[in-house]
């Protein structure tokens, strides 16, 4: 494909797209008439004439503003009202087995279209390849102009939001369409309200607009910025009001008491953000809460029966697991165990029970049963774990249909939050009053299962989590108790306990509260957003609605801890965080014949655009390379780690593992990172890249006039015979030069013909 006649159709179209104006039949939608149900006829749509915008003139602003494929010639229609006002519902789909559509929305009291959504599938279904033919940065002036055409006065008041698009493996093989997105903010006061937003997708491959998404509230009230309070009284704020916390971390690997806990400072009750008034300076308790994954079991587990089955003889951890199940509760102690820490109704039949091991754990053991009772619609079922080694209760949880289905019995609610946490309070204590003493209470959840026809003053019931208190008063979020409580019967729907024989390591050393709050603030600076919340408040009466707030808040986007020692930033997996570069431009490429193609292979996120020099005439070293075929084969994202060579942290050793997968190196193969790349290895790893290894490995049937073939090794004059024969590499002067060095420009230029050798 010659890229420049693309480039050259890209920006014609983009031209065009850019000088148009707003449908004629928008001007006949000027009247503003709202909708009545009184309106609407039988057949679901409105009256003629009591919309401003008729049916007619809907699929004229519609076909007026997106190009209509021509195979699809099915075409439905629909109308729709809300709170957010009346719309026509169009669409477009092709007859046959052909597969695509293509919807519209457009408000039929204001004439402007709401959303577009479009699915059109390459014609003979064999999907694209290689490079798309349009760049980010062509798809952002394609975005730009289509949101200009339909929403000119809301662009005017957004501001585009960095965005990184994953694209599917270019190499040799067909691959969906890559698509590009971009997300305009709307802006006020110049502070983002990233809940009012115009969004809109680009098909990389046709420069085609897939979808477009208005939404946006033009009744919101916004406070005024000007008494905002300044950013370094909110970080003052954060400091005393909100700081980081000490927590134990492990991460949800398995391995038991083998994988260590880690000492991390995260935000208070394991939160994901800080919110702060920006006016009042308040710090704002609307962040929700955390919710820690207690998974018991992960994956049952058969106890072999008879060790001598069909002669076989087992192996030291099979004997272990045999003797280790000696000392487990048979399924009927356990069942009494069970039954005699929950009351089961007569009427209930055991429709199962296994013995299942802990995901993390996995010497721990549970026996797990489960009853059905009642006739539909009221069928019920309840569950009940205990500890296979010694009858524990672990959990229950029971599920009634009925409370779903039959809302006649569901009464009113008549406790309060506190007589419904003393109940599961009293619970906990009875069964456990040993680790009682040993936990701290963490937070409450109101919830609804009843249907009523308006809003009921209090809640239906009531979630509540208790956390583990460790070594020095440290919470251990992953250990406690968590009990559900209806708050119209009193009853307890479930409980569950999570409590691990670990080892607390101590905090001698860590760091002090105030350091970790400035780490925080360092790596994640206050930022200021309007925001809707309901602040303070758990459960909303129907009257009460959320107002907009404007506020400072955490930039923590990639990291969610720190270690408590080093102070490193980590991720929810307690690894290392990822911390993505700043996009720009390159400042060395200005004139370069490799410009076009670094930044055909920055756009599809196989190098990283930073801004700063690219170095286009340094030599490129084998782990750059490496890396660069492997991010070309896989699922890849603009803003990925830049390669660098030297790197002390091993930072190709993942590049290397997907390359043996991949193929392109051999197993056993490693190598020198820092060393550079000859021509020779730069023909290997691009033929084996694409698959064609078998071939080159006949080196036989390859007749070489290279002026140097003698200099080639012989398993090696295939490789070097398809990388010239197909374009990628170039003699000089009829020398192909196998221990030439190759420069990271020259690398770029030859990865694209690489990537595009089979469209």
């Amino acid at each position: 494909m010659d890229f420049r006649k693309c480039l050259v159709a890209g920006f014609a179209a983009l031209a065009l797209l850019s000088f148009a104006v707003l449908p004629a039949a928008a001007e006949e939608a000027a009247a503003q008439k709202m909708v009545t149900p009184a309106m609407v006829s039988d057949s679901g749509l409105p009256e003629p004439g009591e919309t401003a915008v008729s049916l007619e003139q809907a699929i004229k602003l519609a076909r007026e503003t997106f190009q209509v494929p021509a195979v699809f010639d099915k075409f439905s229609n629909g109308f729709n009202q809300s709170e957010q006002g009346a719309f026509w519902e169009l669409h477009w789909m092709p007859s046959g087995d052909a597969g695509g559509y293509m919807d519209v929305r457009v408000n039929a009291q204001s004439g402007e279209i709401w959303s577009m959504s479009m699915w059109n599938p390459p014609a003979d279904d064999s999907g694209y390849r290689g490079l798309p033919a349009y760049s980010r940065e062509q798809a952002r002036t394609i975005a730009e102009a289509i949101v200009q055409k339909v929403h000119p006065e809301r662009f005017r008041e957004t501001v585009l939001q960095p965005g990184r698009d994953y694209t599917p493996p270019l190499l040799n093989q067909p691959r969906g369409a890559v698509e590009y997105s971009f997300n305009f903010v709307r802006q006020v006061n110049g502070v983002p309200y990233m809940e009012n937003s115009i969004e809109v997708r680009v098909n990389g491959d046709t420069g085609e607009v897939i979808s477009l998404y208005l939404n946006w509230d033009d009744s919101a009230s916004f406070p005024s910025a000007a008494d905002s309070i300044a950013v370094s009284q909110a970080e003052q704020i954060f400091r005393e009001q909100a700081a980081p916390q000490l927590y134990y971390f492990r991460p949800r690997i398995s391995g038991g008491s083998e994988v260590p806990l880690k000492l991390v400072y995260t935000l208070p009750g394991q939160r994901s953000q800080v919110l702060i008034d920006a006016l009042t300076g308040e710090v704002l308790d609307n962040d929700g809460y955390y919710y820690g994954y207690r998974d018991m079991a992960g994956g049952s587990e058969k106890m072999m029966a008879d060790a001598a089955m069909n002669g076989y003889q087992l192996n030291p951890v099979e004997i272990s697991a045999v003797e280790a199940a000696k000392n487990l509760l048979s399924r009927e102690t356990a069942l009494a165990k069970a039954t005699a820490a929950v009351a089961v109704p007569d009427d209930f039949v055991l429709k199962y029970s296994r013995l299942e091991q802990d995901y993390l754990f996995t010497d721990n053991k549970f026996w797990h049963f489960s009853w059905e009772g009642g006739e539909e619609p009221e069928r019920k079922w309840l569950e009940v774990t205990v500890n296979a080694k010694n009858g524990e209760l672990v959990s229950f949880y029971w599920n009634d249909y009925r409370l779903i289905t039959d809302t006649s019995s569901a009464g009113i609610p008549r406790l309060s939050e506190d007589e419904v946490r003393t109940i599961a309070e009293s619970f906990i204590k009875k069964v456990q009053a040993s680790k009682w003493e040993k936990v701290v209470f963490r937070d409450a959840q109101p919830f609804t299962k009843y249907y009523y026809k308006e809003k009921p003053q209090l809640p239906d019931g009531y979630t509540f989590n208790w956390t583990r208190v460790a070594r020095d008063g440290i919470q251990y979020p992953d250990n406690g108790f968590t009990v559900t409580v209806d708050a119209v019967t009193g009853e307890i729907n479930s409980y569950q306990m999570s409590w691990y024989d670990v080892e607390f390591p101590t905090a001698q050393g860590v760091m002090e509260v105030g350091q970790a709050a400035d780490r925080f603030l360092q790596e994640a600076p206050l930022t200021r957003s309007y925001l809707r919340l309901w602040p303070g408040v758990q459960w909303p009466s129907a009257q009460e609605e959320a107002k907009i707030y404007l506020t400072y808040h955490l930039t923590n986007d990639y990291f969610t801890m720190l270690d408590a020692f080093t102070g490193e930033i980590l991720n929810s997996e307690g690894k290392p965080a990822t911390v993505l570069p700043q996009e720009g431009d390159f400042t060395d490429l200005a004139g370069h014949p490799a410009r076009e193609a670094v930044e055909m292979l920055a756009g599809a996120g196989i190098i990283s655009k930073v801004a700063g020099p690219f170095r286009p005439e340094d030599t490129i070293t084998q782990a750059e390379l490496i890396a660069m075929l492997v991010r070309a084969g896989t699922y890849s994202g603009g803003g990925v780690q830049p390669l660098t060579a030297g790197s002390s942290d091993e930072w190709y050793k993942p590049y290397y593992e997907k390359a043996v997968l991949m193929g392109i190196l051999s197993k056993d193969e490693q190598p020198d990172p820092d060393a550079p790349v000859t021509n020779i290895l730069l023909s290997r790893l691009s033929i084996h890249a694409i698959d064609l290894y078998r071939v080159a490995r006949l080196s036989d049937i390859f007749a070489l006039d290279f002026k140097d073939a003698d200099e080639i090794p012989v398993y090696l004059r295939g490789h070097a015979a398809i990388a010239v024969g197909m374009g990628l590499m170039e003699l000089k002067d009829g020398y192909f030069n196998p221990q030439g060095l190759v420069s990271r420009g020259e690398a770029a230029v030859t990865l694209v013909k690489l990537l595009n050798s089979w469209k």
